[in-house]
């Protein structure tokens, strides 16, 4: 929890949901002394993000990406079914619902934000899926998020860079 790596929670959340998907495709090639370890690695993980989460005038990407990684985390660590899975989940559709407005646009008007929390979104309903049901409210959200990128990208399908772009 220390160190250049362990500064922002989204940057510990998106890790933490990296880690679980990799360890999801490997999980077959893994010892159980290495599955010992990512297991605890992904407790500190949601510990972090459930001790710093970053709130802010207005709730972001960063606090989005913040849920998202207590809800997968959630999931994975103490299954899907169970009650902090499912509350992390609504959670998370609660807030993506107030971030992504009626007509589909994230609120932080950025088409890059835009997609990389429709791309949250995603991530919470595969991992909401594997317990039998999905969210209307997060199926609600991206589908407004995507006719959002089909009303502003190019013919070829891409989205324009402007706004706040960090990269």
């Amino acid at each position: 929890g220390y160190g250049v790596n362990w500064i922002v929670s989204m940057e510990v959340a998106i890790r933490g949901c990296n880690l679980t998907l990799a360890t999801a495709i490997f999980a077959d090639a893994l010892s159980s002394s290495t599955m010992d370890k990512i297991v605890e690695s992904l407790h500190d993980h949601l510990d972090f993000i459930n001790r710093f989460p970053e709130f802010s005038d207005v709730n972001g990407n960063h606090y989005l990406s913040n849920l998202m990684g207590v809800s997968v985390l959630s999931s994975s660590l103490y299954g899907e079914h169970s009650s902090q899975a499912l509350s992390a989940s609504e959670d998370f559709f609660n807030e993506a619902d107030q971030q992504f407005e009626v007509g589909g646009c994230h609120l932080e008007r950025a088409p890059i934000y835009h997609r990389l929390c429709l791309d949250m979104v995603v991530i919470v309903l595969a991992f909401e899926a594997r317990s039998g049901s999905i969210s209307d409210t997060g199926l609600n959200c991206l589908s407004r998020g995507l006719d959002f990128c089909r009303a502003v990208s190019s013919s070829g399908g891409f989205l324009p860079v402007i706004g706040d772009s960090d990269s």
